[in-house]
């Protein structure tokens, strides 16, 4: 049976009173052969990313608990921990993504605040994930349940349940924690859908970590679009190489704060271009006339540049396109 055309997935988005659970399923359904991620090593159609989410999920319900559970995700930025995210939330489980990159002390901070029933991890943050783990607190390898049972764990999930668990910086004191709901962050990707002509076609790099507002919102507006999700693990790698992947990759969207994207221009030379980008949106701080000069310089002029202002607390507060 062929799969629908690229915008066939378009209907679905005028719904807002559904988990983001089950408007994957929707996709992963329509789109099973697609590639819904391009990671370092694994790259999942969407069928593939169903079941590896679905074997996860059953893992945690197994372990017991209640839905609303917070479940911390410590993982290095990379496909994998996608996968864990979706398999919290078909869990019926909060998410609660720690970035591997901050120090101990903050880790342990955001762990005594969010008090999760356990803590998933990969093997390459398996001794740290151990090591700020508080009492009774699990910890789950990722790569170890890979063999679990496959089936959908059929959690009822009202639009209303919690999703995130979203930290701010704590640049103004204390990090805090936002609470994003399914409706909430499916009426977002819904606005911003329509608002960048999301579909099937589209690959989009993912720079901001999942433990962000940026990062959460891209995902979802990938993965509930049928779009394949590109991670590129910039906290680890810097942006050494991102030009090179960018191009090989075809990438189709750009979304980064306007500081990464300023820094990713003054990498770049006279002769650099990205053909296969059609939309650039910047956000979390003010872009400037020099970062529209660049835009300008290294993208095609089919290309659309929308800049936003954001906070954790708030989500998008303006958009210029």
């Amino acid at each position: 049976m062929a799969e629908p055309n690229r915008m066939a997935a378009a209907p679905f988005l005028d719904d807002v009173e559904i988990s983001i659970s089950v408007r994957f399923q929707q996709i992963a359904a329509l789109y099973p052969s697609r590639t819904a991620l391009v990671g370092a090593a694994w790259q999942p159609t969407y069928a593939e990313l169903d079941a590896a989410t679905n074997r996860l999920a059953n893992v945690l319900i197994s372990r017991g608990g209640k839905s609303g559970d917070r479940i911390a995700l410590l993982m290095r930025h990379d496909a994998p921990l996608i996968a864990a995210t979706l398999a919290v939330l078909k869990a019926g489980r909060m998410v609660v993504v720690l970035n591997p990159n901050d120090p101990p002390g903050r880790l342990k901070q955001v762990l005594a605040d969010a008090e999760p029933a356990s803590i998933v991890t990969d093997l390459s943050h398996h001794n740290l994930a151990e090591q700020i783990a508080q009492k009774n607190q699990g910890v789950i390898c990722f790569e170890k349940q890979l063999s679990a049972l496959a089936h959908n764990p059929e959690i009822k999930i009202a639009p209303g349940d919690p999703a995130w668990l979203i930290y701010t910086s704590g640049s103004t004191g204390r990090p805090k924690g936002v609470i994003q709901t399914h409706r909430n962050m499916v009426h977002k990707v819904m606005r911003l859908s329509r608002g960048m002509g999301l579909s099937t076609e589209d690959k989009i790099i993912l720079l901001g970590s999942p433990s962000s507002g940026q990062g959460t919102t891209t995902t979802c507006c990938a993965l509930l679009n049928g779009a394949a999700l590109c991670p590129f693990p910039i906290a680890e790698k810097g942006i050494a190489g991102l030009k090179e992947w960018m191009v090989e990759k075809k990438i189709t969207i750009y979304i980064s704060s306007a500081s990464v994207f300023r820094h990713f221009a003054r990498t770049l030379n006279d002769a650099d271009f990205f053909p296969d980008v059609r939309l650039v949106r910047l956000g979390s701080e003010t872009a400037t006339a020099n970062d529209f000069a660049a835009y300008k310089k290294f993208l095609p002029g089919k290309c659309l540049l929308i800049s936003s202002l954001s906070s954790s607390e708030t989500g998008s507060i303006t958009q210029q396109c």
